[in-house]
């Protein structure tokens, strides 16, 4: 099992989330990347950057270190801003 780590840009926008329903799908999401960090629809980023893990027009972003078995997500948001 993978330990998580969210650095402090995904824990502002998840705190100022308004819409409940997509609070639980995205911390639904993020539990399940301690259990399988490359899940069905997860893809890698160019440059190696990190994964992607869809889930519905937002994404989260987020790098996995297999060694020391740490993830590590790094920004989530709207499909149109969080590659910016």
């Amino acid at each position: 099992m993978y330990q998580l780590n969210l650095l402090e840009s995904p824990r502002k926008f998840l705190k100022k989330l308004s819409d409940k329903k997509l609070l639980l799908n995205l911390c639904h999401k993020i539990e399940e990347l301690k259990y399988n960090p490359f899940p069905v629809g997860s893809k890698k980023l160019k440059d190696n950057l990190g994964y992607r893990l869809r889930t519905g027009d937002y994404r989260i972003l987020y790098a996995v270190d297999k060694t020391i078995q740490i993830i590590e997500i790094y920004k989530i948001g709207h499909r149109r801003d969080v590659y910016r």
